[in-house]
Formats: C-alpha cells, structure tokens, sequence
C-alpha cells in the first residue's frame, strides 16, 4: 500500500511540476538594426499554430532625437509585420515582410516621409523555461517611396537584425 500511495503522489507531483511545452505566443523586444534600420521596440504574437507552421504579426516603435554632427533630424518611425515561423517548440526559421513608415522633421521643419518593405529571413529562438526570445535575420530593405529632397535610402538596401526579448 505505501508504494501505490509513493507512485500515485509521484505521478501528481511530477504533472504539477512538468514543463510546460506550448509556444510563448507573445513578445516583447529591443530589435537593433532591423525593420526600423537602427533600433525599435517590438510587441509580437503568434496567433495561428498547427503542428510546426506558425503564423506571427509584429509592431514595432522607434524615436532617435537629433544628434549633433550626425543626425539632423527628429525621426519617428513604426512598423507592422507579418511572420511565418517553421519549428516545433523552441527553435525556428522565420519567413517575414514590414511595412515601415519614417517621419523625419528637420531643424528648419522640413517634413519628409519614407515608406519602406523590409523582408525577414532569419532564425528565431523562444525559450519555454527562462523565458527569453532571441532573433536574428537577414533583411534586405526595398524602399517603396522616398520623399525626393530627403536622399537617404537605394532602392534595396542589404541589412540585417537582432532583437532580444520576454517571452510570454
């Protein structure tokens, strides 16, 4: 009788304690370079899974303040993005596009707007113990329209990316 009662409390205490294995399905992260060229802040959920296929949308924010000799400029930016993640639970090969948008106001408020489509082909990592969310990608950078006095970006310009995050 002690040992039926030792493996049936064996048994409740080891589901209580099991890992959970469902995907993380939303993020919060600091992406350097990336979809907003030099750093934003991302929020992204998962919100279609089936077997190893996930389907992801992402909106990220970033303000850079001019900066003396080098940035001329206030430039607010955002994005919104759609994913497609191949992996089972922590480890993925992610397939993206963004449309970003920059609005760039100058010291002699001049006003110019830059819409660009960068493609996502990277990897992503999402922890199910400690919670973190690592993505690094490459991106190229297809500019849709450039305000024609604000000379800034080619027409496709190689980048890439690295985001760190929570996972939750």
């Amino acid at each position: 009788m002690k040992h039926l009662l030792f493996v049936v409390s064996l048994v409740i205490f080891s589901n209580s304690f099991s890992q959970n294995t469902a995907i993380k399905k939303n993020s919060l992260s600091l992406e350097l370079a990336g979809t907003q060229l030099i750093y934003s802040i991302n929020y992204d959920r998962i919100f279609y899974s089936e077997n190893k296929l996930h389907l992801a949308a992402n909106v990220g924010l970033s303000y850079i303040p001019p900066i003396k000799n080098y940035i001329d400029m206030h430039i607010t930016g955002w994005s919104l993005g759609w994913s497609t993640l191949y992996g089972k639970t922590q480890h993925f090969a992610e397939l993206g596009i963004n449309f970003t948008m920059w609005s760039m106001l100058d010291i002699e408020d001049n006003f110019f707007i830059n819409y660009f489509q960068p493609l996502k082909f990277g990897y992503r990592y999402i922890s199910q113990t400690n919670r973190l969310s690592i993505r690094a990608a490459i991106m190229p950078i297809v500019s849709i329209y450039q305000d024609p006095d604000a000379e800034f970006l080619y027409p496709i310009t190689p980048h890439f990316s690295l985001s760190v995050g929570y996972a939750f």
